[in-house]
């Protein structure tokens, strides 16, 4: 009976088989379920959140923001030509160097750079002592947004470790 090959009543699909059909019933019904939550994450009452799905990770990880506090401008706010920029660094993730406090640049929600990077210098001096270090700069922008929203990008001056990098993505709007 062992060596039965005759048809028995048996079903045909092996373990192989059996396992391939349920692969595959377990990634359609994934898929599903991955498409369902990604349209309710995008669905928060705001037309840019799907601009924006990229950085929200970044503004709101307090470790990134860990060290800098920024007075001027602040997410989302209408900012006017030059950008002022204002807060302090001293910390964690965001420490100055002498001639350095923080690097940053303006691009508009496109990608474009408005600005070169820039050196933001302290506007006080730096001392080993100091726990805060305060900075003011007014941005220039090198042309016209061509969009009405951007972010404004900061860089710390001394990177946290050598094998992280980190940026920080201020939404801002431009007034016309």
């Amino acid at each position: 009976m062992a060596d039965d090959k005759g048809g028995s009543g048996g079903s045909g699909w092996g373990v192989l088989e059996i396992g391939l059909v349920v692969l595959l019933i377990m990634g359609v019904l994934n898929q599903f379920s991955g498409k369902g939550s990604s349209s309710d994450n995008m669905t928060s009452g705001d037309s840019s959140a799907a601009g924006l799905s990229q950085v929200q990770p970044i503004t709101e990880d307090p470790q990134a923001r860990c060290g800098l506090s920024l007075t001027r401008p602040v997410d989302g706010t209408k900012v006017n030509v030059p950008i002022v920029l204002e807060g302090t660094v001293g910390s964690c993730n965001w420490r100055a160097t002498e001639s350095t406090a923080l690097y940053a640049q303006v691009i508009d929600t496109n990608g474009k750079s408005l600005t070169e990077y820039l050196a933001v210098p302290p506007s006080a001096a730096v001392t080993a002592d100091a726990v805060e270090i305060p900075f003011s700069e007014r941005i220039a922008l090198l042309s016209i947004p061509k969009t009405s929203k951007g972010y404004l990008i900061l860089v710390p001056a001394i990177p946290p470790d050598s094998s992280t990098s980190l940026s920080l993505r201020i939404p801002v709007t431009f007034v016309r």
